[in-house]
């Protein structure tokens, strides 16, 4: 059984990282960001305890150079639901699709995970499937800010 101090600090950041994605989704700036996150504080009383924390991530999410490229660009698809010929559906947070270039980006809320790795690896071998070579793969983790390409 799990202490009220580990459901709560699980729910805290199942919250915050349903709020990140949710806010990284509908925004193509930081500016539209912050916005968005100070309109679901004045609805939702854990993003208000969470918000310094999420303000900060987004902020750094967009300053990063190779992340902001791909959050600003007109082209980029979100959350855009790719089948397989199995039909499994997967859904990267963002990818970039320019000059037959694929750039795919997830972003991570949590710990370092070897699973998020395959993740992107498998979006990957989705786009290879139709035809795009050599897709460029990124996660994101916003609690250490550390972008990795995979």
């Amino acid at each position: 059984n799990k202490s009220d101090v580990d459901q709560e600090n699980e729910w805290r950041l199942k919250t915050g990282g349903i709020a990140f994605h949710t806010i990284m989704e509908k925004s193509k700036s930081v500016t539209e960001a912050v916005a968005l996150l100070d309109e679901m504080a004045k609805i939702d009383y854990l993003i208000i305890e969470l918000k310094k924390e999420l303000e900060k991530e987004i902020k750094s999410a967009y300053s990063n150079e190779i992340v902001h490229h791909i959050l600003t660009n007109s082209e980029t698809l979100t959350e855009t639901t790719i089948v397989d010929d199995k039909g499994k559906s997967f859904r990267p947070d963002k990818v970039l699709i320019k000059n037959d270039v694929v750039q795919i980006l997830d972003f991570k809320t949590g710990a370092k995970k070897e699973a998020h790795a395959r993740q992107l690896n498998e979006y990957a071998i989705l786009f290879e499937k139709l035809g795009y070579k050599s897709p460029k793969k990124y996660l994101f983790y916003t609690k250490t800010e550390e972008l990795i390409a995979v």
